[in-house]
Parts: structure tokens; C-alpha cells; sequence
């Protein structure tokens, strides 16, 4: 177990051991500290994932103070061979001021590495006053775990309530949580006000068929007439449509002068 504490008035993360997943027992000495280019003040969540080449990467949030009211979170990563001694990372992973999300926050990741794609994923919490963006949670990957793409919205509120506590803005979604089950990914959440909340993406909506992917009658029929239905009205037609229609017409013209023509002869 990976957790923040305070020393000298400053958080820092330490760990804990567990034969049973209930009794733990805190390591001796500090995995990781502030005082960096970008976590200055503080390091807060931490999100450890074991790297398939070996040893351990941990991203986390790394602490700016404005004020005692105000701070800037980004997210940082560092990496360990033995889960004890950690090196932070050059850069930053996720920034809070550059396109598109220009955010006041970036928050509380939770890191996973996607065995069958190769691919690292962050599912983290935003806080932007950007009106193209609403507060949320969203999704950004990597293939090295360094650079990551464009964040995409995962999860967000219908709109946002406008009214703050101490905790934030009420109602906003927080804290992502992803477990895999074998309907899909299901996301624990929190929303500030109203406690914690969970979201199911199933493995047919996040894996969904091509529009070339061959597809048997038989497994048509076999299905449901309501499933069936649904696809029907799923089918979309070609965007250049007369492309096709002209050149049928024109086929089926002159197939029908061949005919005649053709019967015409025999006739005579």
C-alpha cells in the first residue's frame, strides 16, 4: 500500500505491508517527497502500476501553492526497481496548462497498463474553467507511460451546479476508480456532496464491430428480434450514395435493352 502522510508539515508518501489485505504494517524510510520543479509544496495521490519490463512506475499529483485557499495539482510520475526507491520522471504527464483542457486542476489518477494493447492509461479528475470542457473525469493514454494523448471525457455531469463547498464544486465527479469484471470496466467514483458512485462500461460498447466485419445470417437470425431491430436501424448508407444509384440504374437500363433487343432477334 502506497499513502500520503505529513512530515515537517509537508506530505509525503510511505508503505505499508499485508499478508491479509487487513493488518498492515508501515515499511521503514520515505518512497517519495516534494520539492521538485513541480511539486514544490506537496505530492498527493499516489497510483503505483508494475511495468511489463520490470519494476514500477507511480504517478501522482504534484502540488504549486497560490495561497493557502488556492494550489495547482499536475500530474507527475516516478519509477522504481523494488517499489522502495523511487526517481522522479523528467517533465510532467498530464499538464494543467496547456490545450485543450487548460485547467485550474488535474487530479487524483488512477494508472493502469492494458496488457493486451501495450497501452498505459490514466483515468484522472479535471477541474477547468474552460467552456469547451465540463469538470469530470476523463481518460488519456500512452504506449511508453511517458507522452500521453489529448484527455478524452469519460465521465462528466449533464451540466454543472455552479455551487462550491470546502471540497470543491457540488456535484462534480472525482476520484476515478477502474476494475476490470467480465461484462466491461466498471469506474468507482466519487461526487462531491453525495458520496461515492460506480459506472459500467460493457465490453461490446468499448469493443464495437466495424462496418467491415463480416457478420453470418445465421448469427443474425439467431438473435434476438429486438438486437435485430436495433442493427436495422443502426445500418447507415453511404455518404456518396448516387455514386452507386446511377451506375445500378444505368446497369439495369441496359441490361433490359440487351433483352429486348436479344428476344426481338428470336422472333424473327
Amino acid at each position: 500500500m502506497y499513502y500520503q502522510t505529513f512530515e515537517n508539515g509537508q506530505g509525503v508518501f510511505k508503505s505499508a505491508l499485508s499478508s491479509d489485505g487487513l493488518n498492515w504494517e508501515p515499511e521503514p524510510g520515505t518512497r517519495l517527497t516534494g520539492g521538485g520543479e513541480f511539486d514544490p509544496d506537496n505530492v498527493v495521490h499516489p497510483s503505483v502500476i508494475a511495468l511489463p519490463q520490470g519494476g514500477y512506475r507511480m504517478y501522482y499529483d504534484g502540488e504549486i501553492k497560490k495561497t493557502d485557499q488556492e494550489f495547482i495539482w499536475r500530474i507527475l510520475s516516478a519509477t522504481s526497481p523494488d517499489g522502495l526507491s523511487w526517481t522522479k520522471d523528467e517533465g510532467v504527464r498530464i499538464d494543467v496548462e496547456e490545450e485543450p483542457l487548460e485547467a485550474d486542476l488535474v487530479f487524483n489518477s488512477h494508472a493502469k497498463y492494458n496488457e493486451l494493447t501495450g497501452t498505459y492509461e490514466l483515468y484522472f479528475g479535471v477541474q477547468t474553467p474552460n467552456d469547451d470542457f465540463i469538470d469530470g473525469i476523463y481518460l488519456a493514454t500512452s504506449t511508453d507511460g511517458l507522452i500521453f494523448s489529448d484527455p478524452i471525457a469519460q465521465l462528466t455531469p449533464e451540466k454543472e451546479s455552479g455551487e462550491f463547498g470546502p471540497e470543491g464544486q457540488t456535484g462534480s465527479y472525482q476520484d476515478p476508480f477502474v476494475l476490470e469484471f467480465p461484462e466491461g470496466k466498471r469506474m468507482y467514483y466519487w461526487v462531491q456532496g453525495s458520496g461515492i458512485h460506480s459506472a459500467l462500461l460493457t465490453r461490446e460498447a468499448s469493443t464495437p464491430r466495424t462496418e467491415t466485419e463480416p457478420q453470418s445470417i445465421l448469427e443474425t437470425v439467431k438473435q434476438k428480434p429486438a438486437e435485430i431491430w436495433k442493427k436495422i436501424k443502426e445500418f447507415k448508407l453511404p455518404d456518396n450514395l448516387e455514386l452507386y444509384i446511377i451506375p445500378t440504374v444505368l446497369l439495369v437500363i441496359g441490361t433490359a435493352v440487351v433483352i429486348y433487343l436479344w428476344r426481338a432477334r428470336l422472333k424473327r
